[in-house]
């Protein structure tokens, strides 16, 4: 019987991997080729918070599936449209999401180079911030020449906030004991369990963070709403407003409709919205080309995104999307500078760091790039801290928004003992050890002196390591760099002032720095990559049906495809038959 269960499941597998591979070969080989782009149009997006900073697809998915483009693919297709006379406008909606302040300032660079094209553009928002600070929103539609708002909406630019739970005093009443060494007096992260209130290490790293985007927005306002900087702080103390009130405050342009932006910008049948990620991608080939050219101006950017660990992602299942595996990174860069055809590795860190020996993993295969004559710049997202700021000191430059959460040269580490939590519950645990220290990473007791000690002793060397390699890779003295550490948090704007970055700006820059550098006149003259790719639709396929569950969960968008378009700024997604409410 159980013979025949076995052979009756693999037939279910082969029959799950047929209807996926079918289906994306009728896609591929019956699918209607996708209609022209028009010769009149106003490139849409509606965003839900900021876009995922790096692919979670590879880039010919995007012709099949309702996939959310990531932050790089959307800005793209800004500057794409910039340069493109059929594109007239551009006209955006925000929504309620998240919306990271790095990431703003990335978006509004494409803007304010869509504008300086002489095109038109156009935000709407039923709310910049409701019940909650629309500071992020709001400094997002400055960069838009006509800022909207709904009738019933509101402008709450009340300012910025920050606050953390300290749960000291739960951990005591569970009977669960934090045992962890911190180096660097500024090194905060795990105050929240071992203090009852903020440390004035903390409170100073905070307050410098809020401090500089305030300097932002301010930068914003003036620029984008000729308010003048002295009244700024004064429409921040008397938010939020109606609608109406932003208006009278010239903070917004027009109270009205999203139907009555559409008729605006719509006047006759002449000019078409389209999607920014319909728009990047329509004239794609359904299958990229495979290898490069010998010129060596190829570029390879390989994303560093999410808490950075060790080993590979080859069993991280549904886990793996928010980590960054020190061995794929590696091998991507590495991969890279052994490619003739690649003239540079842009890094793009999206990260709050993680395992100093994984950092050191990606750190390694960054020297050894650029001993392979590749030139290595650093594109830092909405922070590259702590490992984040490891992997990149190294690099030829590094680039970052002003926003960006940065440097954190410290370390911290240790456990939490649960012995007085099983108390508690009248659980006991005993159990046999040989060695001294056997029992030294056990969760169900402290550390002995001796054992802390220990830790010490490799919480400093770590964190002397990272002191060296920030002082080798940017070219400092030891005890400059000590100075800015102790695991001081920075944003890009204060690091550039103190040196720990290269260049204020987005990827964008990354790029036009990289085209300078090997000689290329444009970014679109440059064949730029994501590493490692995925360009075969068959092996994608291939590896989709290589684990049990993951064959529904990547057959049903692909099907689902067949039946489902975007519509951009309609606020729903249509289908043959039905509609889904986003």
């Amino acid at each position: 019987m159980k013979k025949i269960w076995i052979v009756f499941r693999s037939i279910l597998v082969l029959l799950g991997f047929m209807v996926v591979v079918l289906a994306v070969c009728g896609l591929t080989l019956f699918r209607e080729a996708s209609p022209p782009l028009p010769s009149r149009m106003v490139l849409a997006y509606d965003f839900y918070g900021t876009p995922a900073d790096a692919p979670d697809v590879p880039a010919w998915v995007l012709r099949f599936m309702p996939v959310e483009p990531s932050l790089a693919e959307v800005t793209n297709a800004i500057y794409k449209a910039a340069k493109d006379k059929r594109v007239e406008a551009l006209a955006v909606r925000l929504l309620d999401g998240e919306y990271h302040w790095a990431d703003v300032q990335e978006l509004r660079a494409a803007v304010a180079a869509f504008r300086a094209a002489g095109k038109s553009t156009y935000v709407y928002a039923e709310s910049y911030g409701d019940l909650y600070p629309g500071m992020a929103e709001y400094y997002l539609a400055t960069a838009f020449e006509e800022i909207w708002v709904q009738p019933v909406g509101s402008v709450s630019i009340t300012g910025f906030h920050a606050e953390l739970p300290y749960f000291r005093k739960t951990l005591e009443m569970v009977g669960v004991v934090p045992d962890i060494l911190q180096k660097g007096d500024y090194k905060t992260a795990p105050e929240n369990a071992l203090l009852d209130a903020m440390s004035e290490a903390q409170r100073s790293t905070i307050y410098g963070i809020l401090a500089s985007m305030m300097t932002d927005f301010f930068d914003g306002v003036v620029a984008g709403r000729k308010i003048p900087a002295e009244k700024i702080g004064s429409l921040i103390d008397g938010a939020p407003y109606t609608a109406l009130e932003a208006k009278e405050r010239n903070l917004v342009d027009t109270v009205g409709y999203m139907d009555e932006l559409l008729a605006k910008i719509l006047p006759d049948s002449g000019r078409d919205l389209v999607d920014a990620a319909d728009y990047l991608y329509a004239e794609m080939p359904l299958v990229p080309a495979s290898g490069h050219d010998a010129k060596a101006d190829d570029v390879a950017v390989v994303y560093v995104s999410g808490m950075i660990v060790s080993g590979d992602s080859s069993g991280a299942g549904f886990m793996g999307e928010d980590m960054a595996y020190a061995n794929d990174i590696a091998d991507a860069i590495l991969d890279a500078a052994e490619d003739e055809a690649v003239g540079a590795i842009v890094l793009r860190v999206d990260s709050p760091g993680g395992s100093p020996s994984a950092s050191e993993t990606i750190r390694r295969a960054v020297t050894v790039a650029k001993t392979k004559g590749k030139y290595v710049v650093v594109s830092m997202g909405s922070e590259a801290a702590s490992g984040g700021y490891w992997v990149s000191v190294n690099a030829d430059r590094i680039f970052a928004n002003p926003g960006t959460i940065t440097g954190s040269i410290g370390v911290f580490g240790g456990k939490a003992s649960f012995a007085g939590f099983w108390e508690k519950v009248g659980i006991n645990w005993d159990g046999v050890e040989l060695g001294a220290n056997a029992n030294m990473w056990s969760m169900n007791s402290s550390y002995s002196d001796d054992q802390r000690a220990a830790v010490s002793r490799m919480l400093d060397d770590i964190y002397d390591g990272f002191i060296d390699r920030v002082a080798e890779g940017r070219s400092f003295g030891r005890e400059v760099v000590e100075d800015m550490a102790q695991g001081r948090v920075w944003t890009g704007r204060q690091a550039k002032e103190r040196g720990l970055v290269d260049e204020i700006g987005g990827l964008r820059v990354a790029l036009e720095d990289v085209a300078r550098k090997l000689g290329v006149a444009s970014v679109e003259e440059m064949e730029v990559f994501t590493t490692p790719q995925h360009t075969d639709p068959i092996d994608e396929i291939r590896n989709i049906v290589s684990g049990g569950a993951a064959i529904m969960r990547g057959a049903a968008p692909v099907l689902q495809s067949l039946a489902i378009l975007r519509e951009p700024m309609r606020g729903i997604t249509h289908s043959t038959g039905f509609a889904i409410q986003p």
